[in-house]
């Protein structure tokens, strides 16, 4: 990881990433000109203006192997990789980590390129192509019965390749701690969950906990079903997210809570999400999953790439739900929000989730799985996202 913008690092073993595909492609742009004279005369002059590089590689999803309350956020997997591409990375006190875009500043990421050639004149040495203030972004994909894949996509400033003694990449961890197969023997329920939108807030007129439920009586109707997330504020012991267990009468609900306090009178509740529905998935592809985009600039005094949040999107190839069934109906709810959650794995320490917070449903068409049918389905990423490793 740079220090600073311009000022490169130079590599350890450990820095080294796993691919099972890498290129790089460098970019030279030039611009022509010619001098009016003799007008048979064909002499025209170009010159180099920019030169960068852009840098796709792609790994395999990683795992943490075991959950470590003591790790550091620099020892995570692949850490220096996700703060370029803007993940913010943290360790709760379990050890788990969350890469969540929520990073404000650019990391910039020094990219070494050794490239193999058939004749060395100095053991020990390769051709070294070096990317520099590398930015980039991150797309994640995944298919039944395949692993998981990381597919980073960097944009540099290009140097001119030299000669230099060649890094032996210690990829040990990474290679052993990969995330296990998509498939229904490791696949946790994945479930997708309507958002409902900016709702009025209805005023509490009394909230009581028991230790296993609370239950809250408010002024207007709650228009609330079973299963649905109520967020509860502006109370003394009760702020929280709460679900829907029963409901008593049009004003009153029973929510699951271990909360135990005094009886409060006052409060607002607010309908956050609807039930969550279960998400039968073939495959999923997250296109540029923390949802940044670069521009080129030129400056006198500095070169580079400009970031800017954006909106991206997300592909998912789903079985056809049965009629009348409780799975996630896709042509049922176009224009909708939705929270998305994808998690997959053998147990701590090797447990995958992909979260994203807001997704409108765009597109539904028709599409086969096997000899089954299924639906592809798109959606607008507008939200915040995280990956989670536990």
């Amino acid at each position: 990881m740079q220090v600073a913008e311009g000022t490169p690092a130079e590599p350890i073993a450990t820095d080294g990433l796993a691919v099972i595909e890498l290129s790089a492609e460098v970019t030279r742009e030039t611009e022509a000109y010619e001098y009016k004279g003799d007008s048979l005369s064909r002499d025209e002059f170009t010159t180099l203006t920019d030169t960068y590089a852009d840098v796709p590689c792609q790994t395999l999803m990683p795992t943490l192997g075991t959950l470590n309350p003591a790790l550091l956020p620099e020892e995570s997997p692949l850490y220096q990789w996700f703060l370029s591409c803007n993940a913010n990375v943290t360790v709760d006190a379990a050890g788990v980590v969350t890469y969540a875009n929520n990073l404000e500043v650019n990391k910039l990421l020094t990219i070494d390129y050794f490239k193999s050639s058939p004749e060395v004149s100095v053991p020990g040495t390769a051709k070294r192509q070096r990317f520099t203030d590398c930015r980039g972004n991150l797309d994640i994909a995944f298919e039944a019965g395949g692993r998981a894949t990381l597919d980073f996509k960097y944009l540099g400033n290009d140097n001119e390749p030299t000669m230099e003694p060649n890094v032996a990449p210690d990829l040990g961890n990474q290679i052993e701690d990969t995330a296990v197969v998509v498939r229904l023997a490791n696949m946790e329920q994945s479930t997708i969950t309507e958002i409902l939108g900016t709702q009025a807030i209805l005023n509490i007129t009394s909230i009581l906990g028991t230790g296993t439920e609370i239950t809250v009586t408010f002024a207007e109707t709650h228009e609330s079903a079973i299963g649905e997330t109520i967020t509860i504020g502006d109370t003394t012991a009760y702020d929280g997210d709460y679900i829907v267990e029963s409901a008593t009468d049009i004003n009153t609900l029973v929510l699951t809570s271990d909360v135990v306090a005094t009886e409060e009178l006052t409060g607002t509740g607010t309908r956050a999400k609807g039930v969550p529905q279960q998400m039968c998935t073939n495959n999923g592809n997250f296109t540029n999953y923390f949802g940044f985009n670069y521009e080129r600039y030129l400056l006198t005094c500095q070169e580079g790439f400009s970031k800017k949040a954006v909106a991206t999107d997300i592909s998912i190839t789903l079985l056809e739900d049965e009629s009348g069934g409780t799975d996630f109906d896709p042509d049922a709810n176009i224009e909708k929000f939705f929270e998305i959650t994808i998690s997959w794995g053998a147990g701590p320490g090797k447990t995958v989730t992909l979260k994203v917070s807001k997704a409108q449903l765009i597109t539904t068409s028709d599409t086969e799985i096997g000899s089954f049918f299924g639906k592809d389905v798109s959606l607008r990423n507008t939200g915040t996202t995280a990956l989670i490793l536990s």
